[in-house]
């Protein structure tokens, strides 16, 4: 726990909490881009979806002449393209790259991990079963990883063309019994468990066993795959785990900063609150996405403890938890993976090939 005794701020956080690594590179990277574009006089650049799922994140990056759209007729021919953390279908970076874009490709690694099962699937012939929040078909809009998801298993690009070949593949929800889903069982008998990468580790977990269990009773000889320990992120886990060490300080309060397009910051909430009744605890649990709603909570005695979404960038949770009492305000440090677009020299080097294509074409 950082060091922030009780009764000297009555505000205490996690030792995981807040921008995970695939969020900082992502923010970082579009960042990079867009700074870089500018001083070589292209005005705009275009996120293919939001860099991340926090408004005041997206919000800065439209001041440094980000433009987000939520599909590829939304973006002229030529332009400069960063897709966002949650990663894209090869369908769409192929689609952007036939409208001559220069694309940058922000997907977290472990997001690309779920893509790179997905074709060990099809090379090995599994059908996938995807564990995620909200199946296509039933709800209005997908989460942005279960849809480039939904591209990778629908497309394939070889030989530099796209190909529609869709794998056979059956989507779950975590609450679903797996002897409600009718297509889950395949005659080839042989199955590879993938999820999306934000779900609750616990239940995903729970989730996996009860479909090894009801596959195996209907087909012994039945083969099912997933990687160790699963594709639950890292600091996704470590995030709810942080959750469950501040409830066991039984706090007057429990915070979570997030933006509400987070479906994993109201994970947060949801676990927090689900907690909260298994222990028979007072906690109040509420979620924030700005000082002003957090002013709106008003004072709390007692113990106020405070929790962010891996999308929730340190200086809001910080100035929220300011305004809840925070005395001492704590350094953070935050690592970044190392995506290979995300070097200065591969930004530079693919920008200025570009900016020379454009002058040659243009006359200019």
């Amino acid at each position: 726990m950082h060091e922030m005794a009780r009764p000297q701020t009555e505000v205490v956080f996690p030792d995981d909490f807040g921008f995970c690594e695939g969020v900082v590179a992502a923010d970082d990277l579009l960042r990079e881009v867009s700074t870089e574009a500018l001083a070589r006089g292209i005005l705009h650049i275009y996120g293919y979806h939001d860099v991340v799922h926090n408004q005041d994140v997206v919000r800065e990056h439209e001041q440094n002449g980000v433009i987000f759209v939520n599909g590829v007729d939304e973006i002229p021919p030529g332009s400069v393209v960063v897709t966002s953390a949650h990663g894209v279908g090869p369908e769409v970076v192929y689609a952007l790259k036939a409208k001559d874009s220069l694309v940058f490709e922000a997907a977290c690694p472990l997001v690309l991990y779920t893509h790179a099962g997905v074709e060990k699937a099809r090379e090995n012939n599994e059908k996938v079963i995807y564990i995620c929040q909200g199946k296509p078909g039933e709800v209005e809009k997908l989460h942005d990883e279960v849809q480039g998801m939904v591209g990778h298993l629908d497309y394939v690009v070889r030989d530099g063309q796209l190909i529609h070949e869709p794998i056979d593949r059956t989507y779950v929800r975590l609450t679903e019994k797996p002897s409600e889903i009718n297509d889950l069982l395949c005659d080839d008998q042989l199955y590879r468990i993938i999820s999306q990468t934000t779900l609750n580790d616990e239940d995903y977990r729970a989730c996996r066993q009860q479909l090894y269990d009801y596959i195996k009773s209907q087909q012994p000889e039945a083969r099912v795959s997933w990687v160790a320990p699963g594709n639950v992120c890292k600091a996704v886990r470590l995030r709810q785990a942080g959750v469950k060490q501040l409830i066991q300080l039984k706090p007057d309060r429990l915070v979570v900063v997030t933006d509400l397009k987070s479906k994993n910051g109201r994970g947060y909430v949801e676990l927090g609150k689900r907690l909260v009744a298994q222990d028979s605890l007072a906690t109040e649990v509420v979620s924030v996405a700005s000082v002003e709603e957090a002013e709106q909570l008003g004072p709390s005695e007692g113990l106020t403890a405070i929790t962010a979404s891996a999308s929730t960038p340190d200086r809001t949770t910080l100035a929220v938890a300011k305004k809840l009492g925070l005395k001492e305000i704590p350094h953070i440090e935050r690592k970044s993976f190392g995506l290979k677009d995300a070097r200065r020299g591969v930004i530079e080097k693919k920008l200025a090939a570009f900016t020379a294509r454009l002058a040659i074409e243009t006359g200019f």
